[in-house]
Formats: C-alpha cells, sequence, structure tokens
C-alpha cells in the first residue's frame, strides 16, 4: 500500500481498513481459481493442483480470463490451440509420409 500511495498525490488518502478489504478480495480470488483448477485436476483424475491447472481452468472461464488476461504464470506453458490454417499446410516433403 505504501508503494501505491508513493506515485499518487499525498492529498489522496487511504483509509487504515484499505489492505484489510484488498486481502479479503484477494482471498476471495484465491478461493475461486483453486476451485476451478481442483475441478479440473479432478476432471483428469490428478490428486495435486499444478499451476498449470489453475492457468487452465482460468484460460478456459470467460470470467476469469477477463480478470487474469496480462498474468503470466511460471512454468505452465500456453493453451493447446492450433488454428486450422496452421494445420492444414504441410511442407512438401512431409506430404508423402502421410
Amino acid at each position: 500500500m505504501d508503494n501505491v500511495s508513493r506515485h499518487h498525490d499525498r492529498a489522496v488518502r487511504a483509509s487504515p481498513g484499505v489492505p484489510v478489504y484488498l486481502a479479503a478480495v484477494l482471498v476471495y480470488l484465491m478461493s475461486e481459481f483453486l476451485e476451478l483448477a481442483g475441478i479440473a485436476a479432478h476432471d483428469v483424475d490428478m490428486t495435486r493442483v499444478l499451476p498449470s491447472r489453475i492457468h487452465l481452468a482460468a484460460r478456459n472461464n470467460d470470467l476469469r480470463r477477463l480478470i487474469i488476461c496480462n498474468l503470466v504464470i511460471a512454468k505452465t506453458g500456453v493453451l493447446p490451440n492450433i488454428q486450422d490454417a496452421l494445420q492444414s499446410t504441410m511442407a512438401p516433403w512431409h506430404k508423402g509420409n502421410e
């Protein structure tokens, strides 16, 4: 909170309850993400929730995707999304090996 206040005018003051409210919002968001990740892990018969499951669960949910649109989670990979135009074009030397 102190770091945020350095970049703003000193006339703007925050209530002492702001960090408590912010912590409550973060706890709620994390519980939502962990619930979705737990469901995703259970669907593929995993017993642990990995960061990649949190990432996949959040990216597959429309509302959560808006919340974490610019977030990068380390060691989670990317969503498997290959466009059809890229999949259909093969190099000429690979066409005979089908």
